[in-house]
């Protein structure tokens, strides 16, 4: 009932306060009961009478705290010790017996749990490193960084081969629209690259079909600027060493061939949609990667629990390898190491836990009958 919509000045967080101080009392004078009963030293031998006794004392100091203290400073923060008011249904388990075999059960399966444990993470090891193996550097991605959003090179006129982590940390980038294809330019100095002028307007019509306002037309004439131009129009053994720092300089993929390479010369162009400039940088994914043995293995972890993990293996499918954008369904086979990972990790490693646990209770089982 208590949570963080309770207003703490509220008449349902005073009477919360009322019942946990009532809980709190019965609690102690039963353990106080009991100690006076049984004698202090048969009390602490039974396991049972330390869960109540442990429930109590954290019950008593949490009282107090809230009493007390303030709310914020050192006292404050001891607050938390609330939560382990959750245990207090485990004092139900003490006075059933079918109840104290299953958390009995559970305690005592730890050390064989803890041997099944070891037995999970020499399986997450070796499957970590066939995983640094076959996807290490691969996972790296140009992204848009104005939108964050990860680039598809086709609607940009980029030849996917040729989208590679030069070309993504040359930093900013002209995008601009031929007659037959879009294309994109390598522009130095970032936005001050490239300049244009609109030399041709656009003309609106209403689509009637799709109720929307559909624009058409429009020419705008784009000039680059001499530190580009001098980049674009280098030739031979200098051209091959800008490829080498900057990726490819200039493309437009659905356009006749040598469009994108006359434009480099001629050093202008007439676009005819308006021209903008996107700015990429070579990022991992911010949750996931394959690039060392830590990361490796705590993703194979989220993948045995079947969440979240298909967007890693539709990654990992689309991975060329490093220092290369990825590109749609390039490796499907990368698919076979997740279902064999799944089929060991998941359903075999993980119900070992649940058999261990209930190999125990069933052993418990039968020695109390």
């Amino acid at each position: 009932i208590d949570g963080p919509p309770v207003d703490p000045e509220s008449t349902m967080a005073e009477v919360l306060g009322i019942l946990d101080t009532i809980f709190v009392v019965i609690f102690t004078v039963e353990a106080a009961l009991k100690i006076t009963a049984l004698g202090p030293k048969k009390y602490i031998t039974n396991s049972w009478n330390m869960l109540d006794f442990g429930i109590v004392i954290i019950g008593l100091i949490s009282s107090m705290i809230s009493a007390f203290a303030s709310g914020t400073g050192g006292m404050g923060a001891l607050r938390s010790l609330r939560a382990f008011r959750a245990l207090r249904p485990l004092r139900v388990a003490a006075r059933s017996e079918g109840m104290k075999v299953v958390v009995s059960a559970l305690f005592q399966a730890v050390p064989a749990i803890g041997n099944v444990a070891l037995v999970c993470i020499l399986f997450y090891l070796i499957f970590g490193i066939l995983g640094l193996n076959l996807f290490m550097g691969k996972m790296h991605r140009c992204m848009d960084v104005g939108g964050g959003d990860v680039i598809y090179p086709f609607a940009l006129g980029l030849d996917e081969t040729v989208a590679t982590r030069e070309w993504c940390k040359a930093g900013t980038h002209l995008v601009g629209c031929l007659a037959t294809s879009k294309a994109v330019f390598y522009s130095a100095g970032g936005e001050a690259g490239w300049d244009w002028v609109k030399t041709n307007d656009t003309s609106t019509v209403i689509n009637a079909d799709y109720n929307r306002e559909e624009m058409y037309g429009g020419e705008w004439k784009v000039t680059a600027s001499e530190a580009t131009a001098a980049v674009l129009r280098t030739t031979g053994v200098e051209q091959a060493e800008m490829k080498l720092r900057y990726g490819w300089l200039a493309s437009a993929f659905h356009a006749p061939k040598g469009s994108a390479e006359n434009i480099s010369v001629a050093g202008a162009f007439t676009s005819y949609c308006e021209p903008h400039f996107l700015e990429t940088s070579w990022d991992l994914p911010e949750f996931y990667d394959f690039d060392n043995i830590g990361n490796s293995m705590l993703i194979l972890f989220e993948t045995a629990t079947l969440e979240m993990w298909l967007g890693v293996m539709y990654h990992s499918v689309d991975a060329v390898g490093e220092g290369f954008h990825p590109r749609h369904n390039y490796n499907p086979a990368a698919c076979v190491f997740y279902v064999i990972f799944i089929i060991i990790g998941a359903f075999f490693v993980m119900n070992l836990f649940v058999g261990v646990t209930i190999d125990k209770f069933n052993e418990m089982k039968e020695q109390a009958a």
